[in-house]
């Protein structure tokens, strides 16, 4: 079983769209199957999806940000941040 764990960030530190919180760490079971999480920001209660596709996570992403959420995150299963391309494929952010 594999586990992403955002740790714990310092009290008023960061910005409000930041995915970790200053008041707990962050862990998403991603168990075997899925291979992506998408995250909305702590200030949000860091609500996320779970996706064993990459095309379901630009989808959930897509959908998310349409709707006015602001620093929607994606994540792989290693916890690395993923960006969209403009042909929707994902990318380790760099």
């Amino acid at each position: 079983m594999s586990k992403i764990t955002i740790a714990q960030k310092m009290s008023n530190t960061g910005s409000i769209y930041d995915i970790a919180s200053d008041s707990y760490a962050v862990v998403i079971d991603m168990s075997n199957k899925y291979q992506y999480a998408v995250l909305l920001p702590a200030y949000y209660g860091s609500v996320s999806s779970r996706h064993t596709r990459a095309d379901l996570a630009v989808k959930k992403y897509n959908h998310l940000s349409a709707i006015g959420y602001e620093g929607v995150t994606i994540l792989n299963r290693a916890g690395e941040t993923m960006e969209i391309d403009f042909d929707n494929n994902l990318r380790i952010s760099t």
